[in-house]
Protein backbone atom coordinates (compact mmCIF):
# COMPACT_ATOMS: atom_id res chain seq x y z
CA UNK A 1 0.00 0.00 0.00
CA UNK A 2 2.78 2.40 0.85
CA UNK A 3 4.87 1.77 -2.32
CA UNK A 4 1.44 2.10 -4.55
CA UNK A 5 1.16 5.35 -2.57
CA UNK A 6 4.15 6.98 -3.30
CA UNK A 7 4.31 5.54 -6.64
CA UNK A 8 1.35 7.39 -7.60
CA UNK A 9 2.42 10.67 -5.64
CA UNK A 10 5.25 10.30 -7.82
CA UNK A 11 3.73 9.52 -11.31
CA UNK A 12 1.87 13.08 -10.87
CA UNK A 13 -1.48 10.22 -10.20
CA UNK A 14 -2.92 12.70 -7.60
CA UNK A 15 -6.49 11.59 -8.45
CA UNK A 16 -5.90 8.01 -8.18
CA UNK A 17 -3.67 8.79 -4.52
CA UNK A 18 -6.76 10.70 -3.27
CA UNK A 19 -9.24 7.57 -4.06
CA UNK A 20 -6.35 5.01 -2.67
CA UNK A 21 -6.28 7.21 0.69
CA UNK A 22 -9.89 7.69 0.28
CA UNK A 23 -9.84 3.78 0.60
CA UNK A 24 -9.13 4.64 4.34
CA UNK A 25 -5.46 2.41 4.48
CA UNK A 26 -4.77 3.59 7.85
CA UNK A 27 -7.71 1.54 8.94
CA UNK A 28 -7.13 -1.44 7.13
CA UNK A 29 -3.25 -2.24 6.91
CA UNK A 30 -2.38 -5.30 9.21
CA UNK A 31 -0.17 -4.38 12.41
CA UNK A 32 2.01 -7.30 12.40
CA UNK A 33 4.69 -6.25 10.41
CA UNK A 34 6.98 -3.43 11.38
CA UNK A 35 8.46 -2.35 8.25
CA UNK A 36 5.20 -2.41 6.61
CA UNK A 37 3.51 0.06 8.90
CA UNK A 38 6.65 2.37 8.93
CA UNK A 39 6.54 2.75 5.45
CA UNK A 40 2.59 3.09 5.66
CA UNK A 41 3.10 5.95 8.10
CA UNK A 42 5.77 7.70 6.32
CA UNK A 43 3.84 7.54 2.41
CA UNK A 44 0.83 9.15 4.62
CA UNK A 45 2.32 11.88 6.00
CA UNK A 46 4.43 12.21 2.38
CA UNK A 47 0.97 12.84 1.26
CA UNK A 48 0.05 15.28 3.83
CA UNK A 49 -2.94 12.93 5.03
CA UNK A 50 -1.81 13.90 8.67
CA UNK A 51 -5.53 12.78 9.66
CA UNK A 52 -5.13 9.28 8.47
CA UNK A 53 -1.60 8.84 9.82
CA UNK A 54 -3.19 9.87 13.34
CA UNK A 55 -5.54 7.25 12.58
CA UNK A 56 -2.95 4.36 11.87
CA UNK A 57 -1.00 5.24 15.43
CA UNK A 58 -4.38 5.63 17.26
CA UNK A 59 -4.30 1.60 16.09
CA UNK A 60 -1.53 1.82 18.69
CA UNK A 61 0.58 -0.75 16.17
CA UNK A 62 3.88 -0.85 18.78
CA UNK A 63 2.09 -2.32 20.81
CA UNK A 64 0.66 -5.16 18.27
CA UNK A 65 3.92 -5.94 16.95
CA UNK A 66 5.01 -9.35 17.59
CA UNK A 67 8.40 -9.48 19.55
Amino acid sequence: MALLLGALREAGAHEQAAALLARDPAAHVPLDNPVDVAELLGSLQAADAHEQAAALLARDPAARVPL
